[in-house]
């Protein structure tokens, strides 16, 4: 609660509230409510940010808030709600409008949010809210919490929690960490060319799509300013090549470099086509490892795809020894392919991978 206090009074203009003499507000001291603050957001904070929120709830009520924190160094809720309620008056004095909610919070639903933020909770669903509120009153305040932008629905019964400091703020949750809340609790994992910039594969920013892969079949979507693109995968893949994140706040199943590129090769409609996907996958070899791609690629990629892979990992100069398995993998195939499908097959055609190398 003391996040969203301490934006607030940042954020909602110039003007400075009443000027108080500090000895008629000696039940505020300074340092106390700094450590108090401090202990309930987590972070170090500046007395620019409690001074004068003090001297404004002083001045307006002539009372002491009580202390942030019990002597366990548990937050208090209804100091935090006190000081709520003085940001949103605080807010009301300025010169420009704040940027804050159309209707405030109530006292209950900050203590709601106060409780899921000590528990570290991001992604919510029906049976939480229907736990803390019961059964009856569970649907009335989601949609409440979402109206006042406290909560972003993601999908059925499934809420992304945003953090009070930051409700004041205009922002909206990147693309990634809505598909990680709605597809919370089944495996999967994000790649394609979002995993290539996350992974400082690429220098282009690719953000306007973002793949998904995953056993279960599911209809592609849109995802605040992203198109969620799905790609069914036997269970099996999804047991390797697969690294957890940490985006804003919320973990993130997505592939790990190698895979990023072996899937940009199994799938190449994910790059946008053949050409794309060699493209992008040749300049990034040299930045991941090349143990790993053969391995991956041993474990489950098509014949196609390791052929094309040998070529590559040819031209980059990787030896003949850690290509072996690779090599053994694609021995039983007697196909010639091209390393570009669909187009004239003119060029040289290498006789260790059985491919004929028309991307020249």
């Amino acid at each position: 609660m003391a996040g969203c206090v301490s934006s607030a009074v940042f954020e909602v203009g110039d003007r400075a509230p009443p000027v108080v003499q500090k000895d008629s507000w000696e039940g505020h001291p300074e340092e106390r409510a700094r450590s108090a603050l401090a202990a309930v957001l987590g972070d170090p904070v500046g007395l620019v940010v409690v001074r004068p929120l003090l001297k404004f709830h002083f001045q307006t009520t002539g009372t002491d808030p009580g202390p942030l924190t019990d002597g366990a160094g548990n937050s208090r809720d209804s100091a935090r709600y006190a000081l709520y309620t003085d940001a949103m008056k605080f807010a009301g004095t300025a010169n420009k409008p704040a940027r804050i909610y159309s209707s405030p919070l109530s006292r209950r639903e900050v203590s709601l949010l106060a409780e899921w933020e000590r528990e570290r909770r991001v992604i919510l669903t029906m049976d939480v809210i229907r736990q803390a509120v019961g059964a009856d009153s569970a649907q009335d305040v989601a949609w409440r919490l979402v109206q006042k932008r406290a909560l972003a629905r993601v999908g059925r019964g499934k809420y992304l929690v945003r953090p009070l400091r930051t409700l004041n703020r205009p922002m909206a949750p990147s693309a990634a960490v809505l598909a990680a809340a709605l597809l919370q609790g089944e495996p999967y994992y994000l790649g394609g060319r979002w995993a290539l910039t996350f992974h400082r594969l690429t220098e282009q920013q690719y953000a306007s799509a973002l793949d998904a892969f995953a056993p279960r079949r599911h209809p592609g979507r849109r995802l605040g300013a992203a198109r969620l693109a799905f790609h069914r995968v036997r269970a099996e893949r999804l047991g390797y090549g697969i690294a957890t994140a940490t985006v804003e706040g919320v973990l993130v199943q997505l592939s790990d470099p190698e895979r990023t590129l072996l899937d940009l090769l199994d799938f190449p409609s994910v790059a946008g086509s053949s050409d794309d996907a060699l493209r992008l996958v040749g300049p990034a070899l040299p930045k991941v490892s090349a143990r790993k791609l053969v391995e991956y690629a041993v474990r489950g990629s098509r014949s196609s795809t390791c052929q094309r892979l040998g070529v590559l990992l040819e031209r980059a100069g990787v030896s003949r020894r850690a290509v072996a398995a690779l090599h053994e993998r694609v021995r039983s195939t007697k196909s010639v392919l091209s390393m570009r499908p669909g187009v004239p097959r003119v060029g040289r055609l290498n006789p260790s991978w059985r491919v004929v190398e028309n991307d020249a």
